[in-house]
């Protein structure tokens, strides 16, 4: 499953999943470290049974680069590796970041499988969205599409201001800024990238 390591909603639910099919789940480096950022006992991470860690060589690298070995070393009993994957793929379930597939491919890992992208349908628009169905379907790997958004709706977010009653409404991580007056009272737009005060 190709999904964001923030979305620990995400991870719990899929690992129940696996949990209930029979499968290891594995997660990479990164999830691994942000489900125990979480400081919760009750997020899967290492040391849950049926819970694995497959570190991508991207995240070896940074590992690697930055000497912070014990990252990789106190999870040593935990990894499952690419010759592991293409022995027995059915066996797992993986959560991890769409930077990784090109690797599976390779391996051998996801003969057989399928990738199921649990994120906003239009990063497969973009460039490297392309890149990775255009790799998946040239290796014969269904590309599935599976998301259910955590965006609130349009009456919630109205719902939402008209509690709190800011100063301003000041839209992000959306691609209809422009129409947030149309919608809501004080609105302040900002440039991506530019700093402001609150």
């Amino acid at each position: 499953m190709l999904s964001s390591a923030q979305n620990i909603d995400r991870l719990v639910t899929v690992y129940r999943a696996a949990r209930r099919a029979g499968r290891t789940l594995l997660v990479d480096l990164y999830t691994a470290s942000v489900a125990q950022a979480t400081g919760r006992a009750t997020i899967p991470q290492p040391g849950f049974p049926g819970l694995g860690v497959y570190v991508p060589v991207r995240q070896r690298v940074r590992v690697r680069d930055s000497g912070q070995f014990h990252r990789t070393r106190n999870l040593r009993a935990l990894r499952v590796f690419p010759e592991q994957l293409a022995v027995d793929p059915g066996r797992y379930v993986m959560l991890t970041g769409s930077s990784t597939v090109p690797e599976l491919l390779s391996s051998g890992a996801l003969d057989g499988g399928t990738a199921i992208w649990s994120m906003w349908s239009g990063y497969l628009a973009e460039l490297s969205g392309l890149r990775l169905q255009a790799r998946l379907a040239a290796a014969s790997v269904p590309l599935v599409e599976h998301h259910t958004s955590g965006h609130a709706s349009l009456a919630d977010l109205q719902r939402l201001v008209a509690a709190v009653r800011p100063e301003r409404v000041v839209p992000i991580h959306t691609e209809g800024a422009a129409q947030y007056t149309q919608h809501f009272p004080r609105v302040t737009r900002q440039h991506d990238g530019s700093w402001w005060c609150v």
